[in-house]
């Protein structure tokens, strides 16, 4: 969710389903028309042709009422005709998912649907017609359809490199991004305990205290992770875990502050702050005066 004012594009909230893409529309369609013919396919080249033959017949689908499924398996070739009702009655499901996705960026951007007032086609599956019809059902407006949905994002990111590059001198674009998916450490019992939420406007700075977990502890390990889940198995990992060592403590005496600084160019910095030393790790693309501004926030 975008917000345009004066040349400052400014990211509200992102969000998406990234299991969902136009493979699944394809193998609907594969699934739906051999089960009508009553075939099992059990070589994976014939698994590979029908999906081949979906695809094509989906593209085609996008322009005509009705296409023709041809395909020519190790059992022989299998023709049906498939109408554009069959194949939207078929993948309405994924159809709703896509929108379901949709809303849930409105809900954490805080926005309705009647404060949005355009919305752009990303990518080759908008090209179906049972997409266009769900987005402008739900926002209530027709979709954007001027810019090649297959360059679209290939476009944003040429103008956004170009900016970091520092070739722009005019300096006329503004883009305030966020951070996607949430950043946190591991904790004990393997939870984790997120530090930079998602959609967090970058750059950012953010910090938080942790103490240890049992008496005469000498090490923290820290290991970075990204997600939204509640256990660390089920969000990814973004970095190894690193040892600190310390001197011996009763249980929470000793406080360690663990700091996330996010930049433009999505580079995570990870430092520890703590009662007997500083210790800063660097990634490439944070400049040093940044990262002295976020140590005098966590002193």
């Amino acid at each position: 969710v975008l917000r345009l004012s004066k040349g400052v594009f400014e990211v509200i909230a992102t969000g998406g389903d990234s299991a969902l893409g136009g493979d699944d529309y394809d193998r609907a369609l594969a699934l739906w028309v051999t089960q009508r013919a009553g075939l099992e396919l059990e070589s994976p080249a014939d698994k590979s042709r029908i999906a081949t033959a979906a695809r094509a017949c989906k593209e085609a689908l996008s322009t005509h009422e009705s296409a023709l499924l041809d395909v020519e398996l190790s059992g022989g070739r299998m023709s049906t005709s498939v109408s554009r009702a069959d194949f939207e009655a078929v993948t309405r499901g994924l159809t709703e998912r896509t929108t379901t996705a949709a809303r849930k960026a409105l809900r954490d951007a805080k926005l309705s649907v009647g404060d949005i007032q355009g919305v752009v086609m990303v990518g080759g599956s908008t090209r179906m017609p049972q997409v266009q019809q769900a987005v402008a059902s739900l926002f209530r407006c027709q979709p954007l359809n001027n810019l090649n949905p297959d360059e679209v994002v290939a476009l944003g990111a040429a103008i956004q490199a170009n900016q970091l590059a520092g070739n722009n001198t005019a300096g006329d674009l503004l883009l305030l991004d966020v951070i996607p998916l949430s950043l946190g450490i591991e904790t004990m019992g393997g939870l984790v305990e997120r530090i930079v939420p998602r959609n967090q406007t970058i750059p950012t700075a953010m910090a938080q205290d942790f103490t240890t977990y049992q008496d005469g502890q000498t090490a923290l390990a820290l290991h970075v992770v990204q997600g939204e889940r509640d256990l660390v198995k089920d969000c990814r990992s973004l970095d190894t875990p690193h040892q600190t060592c310390f001197n011996q403590r009763f249980t929470g005496m000793l406080r360690k502050q663990l700091a996330s600084l996010v930049n433009r160019c999505a580079k995570v910095v990870h430092f520890s702050h703590e009662l007997l030393r500083i210790e800063i790790r660097r990634r490439r693309g944070t400049k040093d005066s940044r990262l002295q501004t976020v140590r005098k926030r966590t002193n």
